[in-house]
């Protein structure tokens, strides 16, 4: 499985899915066998990549 997510996405629906307010630093860099930031350079968009 892999897919991403934009942090902004995820920042707003963060209470529905019971992430901590720092979710993007306490769970992806504490799990980065699952996941990674990623940046596009097109865009500059941040996004959360879920790797496998």
């Amino acid at each position: 499985m892999r897919g991403h997510l934009r942090i902004e996405h995820l920042r707003i629906a963060k209470k529905d899915f019971g992430l901590p307010n720092d979710f993007d630093f306490s769970v992806v860099l504490k799990y980065p066998k699952y996941f990674r930031f990623l940046m596009l350079k097109e865009t500059r968009i941040k996004y959360i990549e879920v790797v496998e």
